[in-house]
């Protein structure tokens, strides 16, 4: 359900993410490739907002 709300507003909304709702957030978005912990990414979305891309730009690669 997360991950197609994410899709869905991919690019009109931006999200608030943080802690246990930004993990599981990347788990779904990175489809199983994993992601590289990164102190700016909590506060980005955490702090602020992110959108699906932004945290597409956490995923291994």
């Amino acid at each position: 359900m997360l991950l197609s709300y994410l899709r869905d507003t991919h690019e009109a909304s931006v999200h608030r993410l943080c802690g246990l709702h930004l993990v599981e957030a990347l788990l779904l978005v990175c489809e199983g490739r994993g992601f590289y912990y990164r102190p700016q990414k909590v506060e980005k979305c955490c702090y602020r907002s992110c959108t699906y891309y932004d945290l597409e730009h956490y995923c291994n690669r």
